[in-house]
């Protein structure tokens, strides 16, 4: 071979090389979230929203731990309504963070009347497992964790699940198991995980995702047993008749809000969508229009859902 020929077949090997790295480092964010900790989750939420941990450290919460089928416990957190009723809201939060991300949430639920369970999901917090499923493993977490809210507070109980990004995925692929879910909220989830991870290597390296994703899903699915098009709730929405709110903030660049209203547009159950105004990015929608989105949430329950005359 001529000289020239071993500088293109290193340029080649090279490139080759680039792609895999970037591939696995891509898998390696999804399964292996840079945060997760409660200190973090509290500074992070004290400083997006002066006085709301003033609000979740008033609140009397008893904590408890529910077995995972996976082999773990989940750190659970369990707040009363404020007047006795049979309502009950599980709240499952974002990727990297920690129950502490669904505050805002639950504030705006437990003045609906609703008694509220939050809990740190896999890989989080202080639950237990390996790795994050990005939902695949989470949903089953979250069946576990409806049956335990079933035994322990009644089988008569009203209950719905309300999920915030990747919870919202997670909450999305439960319903799809489990009958016993009244209603599912979302905030500013993704449709399909394997549609933003081409969003997400396009925006971030500024070249074609391909065959960067490809390489990423080898890896996931290495580590996860899972497939990133095994996490697609907008396949699964299509299947229910369980009532669904999909929420999203406009600005949202994490993830677009064409996810959500794909989500609506697919959903074959009774159905609402709101997509917040007032410059809501990721996770803002109740931050900055709490009061608009306590009236969607309302109408919702009284409309969608029809709970206007249960407790």
């Amino acid at each position: 071979m001529e000289w020239y020929d071993y500088i293109w077949i290193s340029v080649l090997a090279l490139a080759v090389l680039f792609v895999i790295i970037v591939g696995y480092v891509g898998a390696y964010r999804l399964f292996h979230p840079a945060h997760g900790d409660l200190e973090y989750s509290r500074k992070r939420e004290n400083e997006r929203s002066p006085g709301l941990m003033a609000v979740y450290d008033s609140w009397a919460i008893a904590k408890y731990t529910v077995a995972s089928r996976h082999g773990y416990d989940l750190a659970v957190y369990h707040v009363k309504a404020n007047q006795i009723s049979k309502r009950y809201v599980i709240l499952a939060h974002g990727y990297g963070y920690t129950h502490h991300g669904v505050i805002k949430y639950a504030k705006m639920m437990l003045s609906l009347g609703f008694n509220i369970i939050m809990f740190d999901e896999r890989f989080h917090g202080e639950s237990g497992g390996r790795f994050c499923g990005m939902g695949y493993y989470e949903k089953d977490d979250i069946f576990d964790l409806v049956s335990d809210t079933f035994s322990r507070f009644g089988q008569d109980i009203i209950l719905g699940t309300y999920g915030e990004s990747m919870g919202g995925a997670a909450v999305i692929l439960e319903q799809a198991l489990d009958n016993r879910i009244r209603f599912v909220i979302t905030d500013c989830t993704f449709s399909d995980l394997r549609k933003l991870m081409l969003y997400q290597v396009k925006k971030t390296i500024g070249l074609p995702p391909q065959p960067f994703v490809f390489f990423t899903n080898l890896f996931f699915k290495a580590r996860t047993k899972a497939w990133l098009k095994d996490i697609s709730p907008v396949r699964l929405v299509q299947k229910t008749n369980c009532p669904m709110l999909f929420v999203h903030g406009e600005e949202d660049a994490v993830i677009p809000p064409e996810h959500s209203r794909m989500l609506f547009e697919k959903c074959s159950g009774p159905k609402a969508v709101y997509i917040a105004r007032n410059h809501a990015r990721h996770t803002d929608s109740a931050r900055y229009n709490e009061e608009e989105y306590i009236n969607v949430l309302n109408k919702f329950f009284k409309n969608i859902v029809k709970l206007s005359e249960e407790l």
